[in-house]
């Protein structure tokens, strides 16, 4: 049976439409804004103007040239600079669709080809074919961070923790800045008892994307747990 708290772990999966904090208890609704359910898919919210020319950006450079690797990379720094400097949640949301049409987007017909025949098996039940078709991909694309974070959604789904530490530590050694991989994170290790970890893993959220909803209150519950006090 899994944990209580989560129905599905590890980032990047897709992310969903978050249900309200209010109404959700530590973990609860997170779990969806992280993509780590597995049928998510992604929110639908359109990127603005200059969002919209990295459509068909990819983040692994294992297929693309170096030079567009470069040029997209320092696309997405300027995304993740303006999702830092968002002043409001709607504003920080369409920056965070913008970095998801670039981090889902290998650069390779056949990579992305295999991911979508894995995600399709996940949100089938298929495991041990989802297994096959994202192992395939970290094998001939190590370079892309994706197909780690959606193996460690698998693994997570299948009950083998350990394998999905391994691979969302893949996934941020590839992406530090993976917010979808640092939350899944985070509810992983929470719910498996580690709360200094899991608010270690939550501060990291939010220096990466302050706005994202449910994470400040998760801090806020965690640091009365382990230190005693909110911040």
């Amino acid at each position: 049976m899994k944990p209580p708290v989560l129905t599905a772990l590890m980032g990047g999966l897709f992310f969903a439409v978050m249900t309200s904090a209010a109404q959700a208890e530590t973990g609860q609704g997170l779990k969806e804004r992280f993509g780590l359910t597995p049928d998510a898919r992604p929110e639908a919210v359109e990127p603005e103007a200059g969002a919209e020319a990295g459509k068909e950006a990819a983040p692994s450079k294992d297929a693309l040239p170096a030079d567009e690797f470069a040029s997209r990379e320092a696309f997405l720094d300027s995304l993740f600079d303006r999702l830092k400097e968002a002043k409001n949640p709607e504003q920080a949301k369409i920056v965070e669709a913008a970095i998801w049409k670039l981090w889902t987007n290998s650069g390779s017909a056949s990579i992305d080809y295999l991911m979508d025949q894995g995600l399709g098996a996940m949100a089938a039940g298929e495991q041990g074919e989802a297994l096959i078709y994202f192992t395939q991909v970290t094998t001939l694309a190590p370079g892309y961070a994706e197909g780690w974070s959606k193996r460690a959604t698998l693994y997570y789904l299948m009950e083998d923790y350990q394998r999905a530490l391994k691979d969302i530590e893949q996934t941020l050694r590839l992406e530090p800045r993976h917010f979808g991989a640092l939350g899944g994170l985070a509810l992983l290790l929470n719910e498996l008892g580690d709360k200094e970890g899991a608010l270690s893993a939550y501060r990291k959220v939010l220096k990466v994307y302050p706005h994202l909803p449910g994470a400040q209150e998760a801090v806020e519950q965690l640091s009365e747990e382990v230190e005693g006090q909110g911040i």
